[in-house]
């Protein structure tokens, strides 16, 4: 059984659909280590004042500021960068054409005027539906997916995600 779906590859936001992929299979300590960052800081602080040191307590203010402030300038900036490169891969010129999205037993298929692309099921890990269509993680963090747009409605992308899922169980045996 072949299933078939076609649309545009831009319909897909990429930064989207790869946090809902970070949100639903990465550890929370990763998720949240700004906040335990910024926590041990805290903490390095708090034991300072507790134990007898001869620095001073302007310098023992200051310190944890100067290193929040480095941390909310490298978060800043390494934002801005995934801003600027997301919005270059979104708009390439392979995205904006209309492709041809294929499930069926021997593999995902994808294919437009400008490329043809096609996968074995052993290539991949899981199926997961997120917030922008289907995607199939080839790894942790890479993946090809099927815009929401690709599918009449919420049923079909269940029915393309469960199918997808049993494509890839049935090729680990």
């Amino acid at each position: 059984m072949a299933l078939q779906f076609s649309a545009q590859l831009s319909d897909f936001n990429v930064q989207k659909g790869l946090s809902d992929l970070t949100r639903k299979r990465t550890p929370w300590f990763y998720r949240h280590r700004l906040i335990l960052m910024i926590g041990a800081i805290f903490m390095l602080y708090a034991l300072n004042i507790a134990l007898p040191t001869p620095v001073p307590q302007w310098a023992m203010l200051l310190f944890p500021l100067f290193i929040i402030g480095i941390l909310l300038l490298f978060v800043w900036l390494t934002l801005r960068w995934r801003r600027h490169l997301f919005t270059g891969f979104q708009n390439a010129k392979l995205r904006t054409v209309e492709t041809r999205f294929s499930i069926s037993e021997s593999g995902y298929e994808a294919e437009s005027s400008l490329h043809q692309f096609k996968l074995a099921w052993g290539a991949f890990i899981a199926a997961e539906e997120t917030s922008q269509g289907l995607a199939l993680l080839i790894a942790e963090g890479e993946f090809y997916f099927i815009p929401n747009s690709a599918f009449e409605s919420a049923e079909d992308l269940g029915n393309a995600c469960s199918t997808a899922r049993a494509f890839i169980a049935k090729s680990v045996k």
